[in-house]
């Protein structure tokens, strides 16, 4: 079985082990080997402005031309619909470019999330297209599955789910990814990182700001979870982080370009080419068509995004206020997302505690066992530190992608169950 890079023994565990630990610190794997497939890195360069004028006829043409050219000999199609700007953008677009083609919207929820489902009814209805629901109660069940799927050990396997059923009854999956890398989505971490931000920071320091704002990521006590044999320092995740703010763009242009190679790039757009590829889906994802992504990158930033209001994707809201009514525009960022205090009550700790006793990266040196003893506690109660829900919740994933590709004791078809 794949699940690293290939080479020798040796090359192949370090390959693994550098994915774990960029996984579990970084929520993405920037060193994973292309092999010449995907979309390219962003430079500084990409970002110098060149795309200004008329830019909100020419983003709707590019969006509704992608579409059309996506659809175009398609009876039938499902749109992953979030109740969020950029699926309902997507949607609403792709149903003026292919009027004819019979449009159905799925959209998902969890237990203890937030529930869009009614706004996302609401604009499917608008834009004509019919509409179900997908209650996922139980969003580890299977996760061995997703983590064949994809090869890397990520635990938030929804977008799994989203696709799993909307190939039920369509190839074709129109989606929204790409709308907050390319058009500054991020909001609420802008405004921590530029409130923080000072005159006098070097590019290491704004590195360690940037990781600061995306605390969700890691724990206080990072280095202390991995065992000896990981080797973890926190020097090498800066190292990947730091040349993003090492040139002369201003501080919000080094952050979306940061956000553009992080997490798109080597988590999003790997994990949903192999989930798609795995159930035979073809995706289409008007907002990371090329051309679109790299004229975003040249629109100014205040063009994307206002400071003032902390509003975000601002090109993308004007469209959309062209084609749905007032009272569906969205007005916050959720999209699919999942309660991880909930999951974790209701399933999480359970499973964790039986595919960690006897844990396969705790004996192998990859976990300290000590670490996970002294943390658990921090997860239990009324109001858990979700941040090491988060990590528990990750260290889930890697014991079950380790037992499925290194040890080989699971094949990948089981569901997890306790």
């Amino acid at each position: 079985m794949e699940g690293g890079p290939e080479g020798s023994e040796e090359l192949r565990e370090r390959g693994r082990l550098t994915m774990a630990k960029e996984i579990l610190t970084l929520r993405c794997h920037p060193s994973m080997v292309r092999r010449g497939r995907g979309r390219r890195r962003a430079v500084p360069a990409d970002f110098e402005p060149g795309f200004a004028g008329g830019h909100v006829d020419r983003i709707e043409w590019m969006v509704k031309d992608y579409a059309r050219r996506g659809l175009d000999g398609r009876g039938s199609a499902c749109v992953a619909l979030s109740g969020g700007v950029d699926s309902a953008l997507v949607a609403a677009l792709a149903r003026k470019a292919a009027p004819d083609v019979e449009i159905e919207a799925v959209s998902a929820s969890f237990p203890g999330s937030v529930d869009e489902t009614a706004a996302a009814r609401a604009i499917a209805e608008h834009c004509g297209a019919t509409h179900r629901i997908l209650h996922v109660d139980n969003m580890l069940e299977e996760m061995p599955r997703a983590i064949r799927a994809v090869r890397m050990p990520f635990w938030d396997t929804h977008w799994y789910y989203v696709a799993k059923e909307a190939a039920r009854t369509s190839k074709t999956l129109l989606t929204g990814d790409g709308g907050d890398e390319a058009f500054a989505g991020y909001t609420f971490r802008y405004e921590r990182f530029l409130s923080r931000l000072s005159r006098s920071m070097g590019p290491a320091q704004k590195a360690r700001l940037y990781m600061a704002c995306h605390e969700r990521d890691w724990v206080p006590d990072q280095k202390d979870l991995f065992g000896r044999r990981a080797g973890f320092e926190w020097g090498q995740i800066y190292s990947i982080v730091m040349p993003y703010f090492d040139n002369a763009l201003p501080p919000i242009d080094q952050v979306l370009l940061a956000d553009l190679n992080g997490k798109l790039l080597y988590n999003f757009a790997p994990v949903g080419r192999r989930i798609h590829k795995h159930f035979g889906i073809r995706a289409v994802a008007p907002l990371m068509n090329e051309e679109l992504v790299w004229s975003a990158t040249r629109l100014p930033s205040a063009v994307k995004y206002s400071r003032a209001s902390n509003t975000g994707k601002l090109p993308l809201r004007h469209i959309l206020r062209r084609h749905l009514k007032r009272g569906l525009m969205p007005q916050r960022k959720q999209g699919f997302s999942v309660d991880t205090a909930t999951l974790w009550a209701s399933h999480g700790r359970r499973l964790f505690d039986h595919y960690m006793d006897g844990s396969r990266t705790v004996r192998d040196g990859w976990i300290s066992g000590d670490w996970i003893k002294r943390r658990l506690a921090l997860t239990a109660g009324s109001a858990p530190d979700l941040r090491y829900v988060n990590k528990f919740l990750g260290l889930l994933a890697l014991e079950v992608w380790y037992r499925i590709f290194v040890t080989e004791e699971m094949d990948g078809s089981e569901k997890l169950a306790a």
